[in-house]
């Protein structure tokens, strides 16, 4: 082959090359082509089933990502059905319409079409912007819708991860946008393994008889107009609680749902320790007031109402502190003053004192009865008081007094020298005989006084031999301490008859009294002392 043969046939192919090009670029495309265009620029899904099998990448783009227990035509119809009316219904059709196109229906101004086609099972939906709207007006400025993009972006971040739950619904109750955290707690709510389907389901039924706020701008209730709500939590078996306050928008209601849990497991330990306290105050004898830091009677027991003799009427009233104290003056339980002026001085002090904590009197009553009143702090400017009627413990405390000076009158009454020492060995008592005899008082002396201090007085006084050993012996010995009787013998000459015995409480009382000389105790015969069974 020459070189012209050669030139003219690559000439031919170049030609044949660029013909079929030509022709392939002037073919019409097929739109009834489920496969077509899924490379090029756009927002394209091709799905076979409820799967999705291929998209663009702007398409992958629009598909929410976090929706538990959705498949992907559940997010697919989660993110445009808010969007296009009627979308999973109608597309439900198209086995028999083959091809479908719905027109944009929200309050955005976007003016896109969907277009949704059928073939061998295979559904291809796409979306494009209408001729008239697809060009943005010169006026507005690159930057202006940058700054509308980013404002979107993080609106949507916003409602997607707000811990709050977040929908919007027909006035039917259908569900028609809701965020992740409804959709999560959706998926929570319904049997376990159940696949989540759109429209998702209505987790409060009852959001009709919720508090409507009217008008876009109201936020959620804080003056207690919202509605609390509960649904069960199938997977742990458990309530959960949401404050629900619902918004008018468009004829359609924009619900938000705030988690209450932790608020409402804190106020039912709250109502839980009321009443344990409630139970307590209930039983106790000590009756109890309590007022706020105005100063008004927020909490009483029952045995306030009889221990201040006040109608149950008047003090569920929530009485001020100085009418309740003018209450218990007409009742006579408080103590009598001379004038009405210092009556007010004395409420006023009791006021400051019982909030710094320091009021604490006894009130000897005009009824003879004897009150002792304490008055507390208490958190937040509260202050409480506690009356307790010790009117017998005063009567017994007199009686006690009463007999031990009786005992301490016939005691000190007796000629007999008189000591007591208790179970520590201490001189706890005397008699003036003891003292003027040894020269010791139990209840003058500076110090305490003990056994040995005394037995070494008395060893300083007598006369050796002269039956103090035979003492010492017997308080000193180790076991049970017995009756003791002896004589003892002065420097002076002086005999005296001792006793010691033992007393209630393992006290010891020892007795010295001078004794008469006998003949034969003339002729110097001394007594040492004998023990004797007691």
């Amino acid at each position: 082959m020459d070189l012209t043969t050669l030139i003219w046939l690559i000439a031919i192919g170049f030609a044949a090359a660029t013909m079929a090009l030509v022709a392939v670029s002037l073919w019409p495309k097929s739109a009834a082509s489920p496969e077509a265009g899924l490379a090029d620029a756009g927002i394209v899904f091709l799905f076979d089933g409820r799967r999705l099998i291929d998209a663009t990448t702007r398409a992958k783009r629009l598909l929410p990502q976090k929706l538990p227990g959705a498949d992907d035509w559940t997010r697919f119809i989660v993110e445009f059905a808010p969007r296009f009316d009627g979308l999973e219904d109608r597309l439900s059709s198209l086995p028999e319409k083959t091809l479908l196109k719905l027109e944009e229906t929200s309050t955005s101004d976007t003016g896109m079409v969907l277009t949704a086609e059928w073939k061998d099972g295979l559904v291809r939906v796409s979306l494009e912007e209408q001729e008239e709207t697809g060009m943005l007006p010169k006026q507005v400025e690159r930057y202006a819708l940058a700054a509308m993009q980013d404002e979107l972006s993080t609106l949507r971040a916003v409602a997607e991860r707000a811990p709050i739950l977040t929908w919007r619904q027909r006035p039917d109750g259908t569900v028609i946008w809701a965020n992740s955290a409804y959709m999560a707690t959706a998926a929570l709510v319904t049997p376990e393994g159940a696949l989540m389907n759109w429209p998702p389901p209505v987790i409060f039924p009852d959001v009709k008889e919720a508090s409507i706020l009217t008008g876009a701008s109201a936020g959620p209730s804080r003056d207690g107009k919202g509605q609390r709500l509960s649904v069960h939590d199938q997977n742990q078996k458990k309530d959960l609680w949401f404050d629900l306050v619902s918004v008018e928008e468009d004829n359609d209601l924009l619900c938000f749902a705030c988690p209450m849990d932790n608020l409402v497991s804190a106020e039912t330990n709250l109502s839980k320790f009321m009443q344990t306290l409630t139970k307590t105050f209930a039983h106790l004898t000590v009756g109890l007031a309590i007022f706020d830091r105005k100063r008004q009677l927020v909490m009483f027991n029952p045995a306030l109402v009889d221990l201040s003799a006040l109608p149950t009427e008047f003090l569920s009233k929530k009485p001020t502190l100085r009418t309740f104290l003018d209450a218990l003056r007409d009742n006579q339980r408080v103590p009598e003053p001379k004038d009405y002026k210092s009556w007010r001085m004395q409420i006023a002090q009791l006021e400051t004192e019982a909030a710094d904590g320091s009021y604490e009197e006894t009130w000897t009553l005009p009824t003879g009865q004897t009150y002792k009143v304490r008055g507390r702090p208490y958190p937040d400017g509260a202050v409480a008081f506690m009356v307790e009627d010790i009117s017998s413990d005063i009567s017994l405390t007199r009686q006690f007094r009463s007999e031990i000076e009786l005992s301490q009158s016939v005691i000190n009454a007796l000629d007999e020298a008189v000591g007591v020492f208790s179970p520590t060995n201490t001189l706890i008592l005397t008699n003036p005989a003891f003292a003027t005899l040894w020269d010791m008082d139990a209840g003058e002396a500076l110090s305490e006084i003990s056994l040995a201090d005394a037995i070494a007085a008395w060893r300083a006084a007598c006369r050796v031999g002269g039956g103090i050993d035979a003492l010492e012996e017997s308080l000193t010995s180790h076991g049970p301490r017995r009756v003791w009787r002896g004589t003892l013998s002065l420097q002076n000459g002086t005999r005296l008859s001792c006793q010691v015995k033992p007393i209630a409480g393992g006290n010891i009382m020892i007795t010295f009294r001078p004794k008469i000389r006998r003949p034969e105790e003339a002729a110097g015969q001394v007594t040492q002392g004998v023990f004797m069974e007691g």
